[in-house]
């Protein structure tokens, strides 16, 4: 049975018939496996840690972005700016990056 959530009279595990990644360890396992992905294939300067904080704050924005209520593309604009500023922009780190988010982001 679900549980409700009390803070936003949501039920927990749905969010306007999807489902809700609410816990922090779910977004920082999504974003270490973002990380494997794409690392090696384009030259970032950023060590291990700072790649997966960086990835857990595209992660936490997409997650908010594909549970809102109402469609936005800031979001998606924003992070693609902010990932050809970091240097992720091989051809492989992109192609990994849509395949991953395609297949394990929750819509």
């Amino acid at each position: 049975m679900a549980q409700r959530d009390e803070s936003d009279g949501e039920t927990s595990g749905e969010n306007r018939g999807r489902p809700v990644v609410s816990s922090r360890p779910d977004l920082d396992s999504l974003a270490q496996r973002w990380a494997q992905a794409i690392r090696g294939t384009s030259f970032v300067a950023m060590n291990g840690d700072e790649l997966l904080t960086c990835l857990r704050g595209f992660t936490e924005q997409l997650v908010q972005a594909v549970q809102a209520s109402e469609f936005d593309p800031a979001a998606g604009r924003h992070i693609g700016v902010s990932m050809v500023l970091a240097h992720f922009t091989g051809a492989e780190t992109l192609g990994r990056t849509l395949t991953l988010l395609i297949e394990e982001l929750p819509l």
